[in-house]
């Protein structure tokens, strides 16, 4: 899930010291699709937990400006760029916390990549030690929020045998037979109240992120099983490590033996290829309406997580104004809405269009189900 930029108090006023997303729940895929970068691209990208910045960088577009309100989630793209830049990829994964930590390095690494940090993110992990040591691939507030559903929920309704045959399947109708077999009323009831409005406001994400929440509280978890069973039911499993993490943890995830089932920038291929492009990553720390108005960039390609999820219609829209400002004619712009439509709308219909048919077709394909809608716009 995305970032916590808005204009509003109320998301300006949560609480940047805590990491909220120490993975990103958004598909590469879909995003990647989207934007089709070249060599010619300047990019901006919120940061979230920086796997799609990092992601998107693979493309080698000329420059990627990362941007997030929150100090710790700049952190924890810095401390991956900073692993990438000076660390084998063994000990790449192990500081991640992709991989198990038996002889107990995480720390001692840290203090071999520290010296090129920035001071703000070196500052942040000297004072998260703990964090770092349990390693970060689970540590952020949603990240921690789903372990208790894979651990101890999911297992009382299915077995862990089971989940791991439906994650197995090779083809869809194998995975629909095995879908059939799976107890779906309990799965389904089990889900809908774990992901109840008020348990992902109270330990997941925030009160203050709902704020333009439309349609009833209880539609919320209703909302989420139906995604998610379309997800299930029409999206192949056999490369949705997103799905497996919700519904596994990392069990099954690895990423040096199965590349081709985790995050590109994890892969033993784009670790290598990131070494060579990572100094064309920027980092800000500000909303992104701040760096906007004095950017000193022309972007081509943005990448805005689901922003807009947290802002009135007036504020999308004012939003969207400043961008298009920002960037080329026919620049491509990428986005995901969780549970609050959001969109420009018609008033800017002479600066910006959604590209419908493509919006639609990457959206189908799309191996993520926390989004009720994904959208590609052009600016004009």
């Amino acid at each position: 899930m995305g970032t916590d930029y808005m204009a509003q108090s109320e998301i300006r006023s949560l609480d940047f010291s805590i990491i909220r997303y120490s993975k990103v729940w958004e598909d590469h895929r879909t995003l990647t699709n989207a934007l089709e970068l070249t060599e010619e691209d300047i990019v901006i990208s919120i940061t979230s937990a920086g796997d799609n910045t990092l992601n998107l960088l693979l493309a080698g577009p000329k420059k990627i400006v990362a941007v997030d309100l929150s100090p710790a989630q700049n952190a924890v793209l810095e401390l991956k760029i900073a692993a990438i830049k000076n660390l084998t990829y063994d000990d790449y994964l192990l500081i991640l916390g992709e991989s198990e930590d038996v002889e107990k390095k995480r720390l001692s690494i840290y203090q071999t990549i520290k010296a090129s940090l920035p001071g703000y993110a070196q500052a942040y992990w000297d004072s998260h030690s703990n964090t770092l040591e349990d390693g970060i691939s689970w540590c952020g507030r949603l990240d921690k929020f789903f372990i208790p559903y894979h651990k101890d929920g999911l297992p009382t309704v299915v077995s862990p045998e089971a989940v791991d045959r439906f994650c197995a399947a090779e083809t869809l109708e194998e995975q629909r037979e095995v879908l059939q077999q799976l107890p779906m009323n309990d799965i389904g009831e089990l889900t809908r109240q774990y992901l109840s409005k008020k348990n992902v406001a109270k330990h997941g994400r925030s009160e203050a992120q709902y704020k333009f929440l439309e349609q009833p509280a209880d539609d919320v978890s209703t909302i989420y099983w139906k995604q998610m069973c379309r997800v299930c039911h029409d999206v192949p499993v056999k490369d949705n490590f997103y799905l497996s993490w919700f519904l596994r943890g990392s069990r099954g995830f690895d990423p040096n033996i199965k590349p081709n089932y985790a995050p590109p920038y994890l892969t033993r291929d784009g670790f290598n290829k990131l070494k060579g492009l990572v100094d064309r990553i920027e980092v800000f720390t500000c909303g992104l309406e701040d760096y906007l108005k004095n950017s000193e960039y022309t972007f081509s390609k943005a990448n805005l997580s689901d922003i807009f999820e947290y802002m009135s219609h007036e504020d999308t829209d004012a939003t969207f104004d400043l961008l298009v400002k920002s960037m080329t004619k026919g620049g491509r712009i990428a986005f995901w809405n969780h549970v609050c439509p959001r969109q420009p709308s018609s008033a800017l219909s002479d600066k910006v269009k959604v590209l419908t048919g493509l919006s639609n077709e990457l959206y189908k394909k799309d191996r993520v189900f926390y989004y009720c809608a994904f959208y590609v716009a052009e600016t004009i």
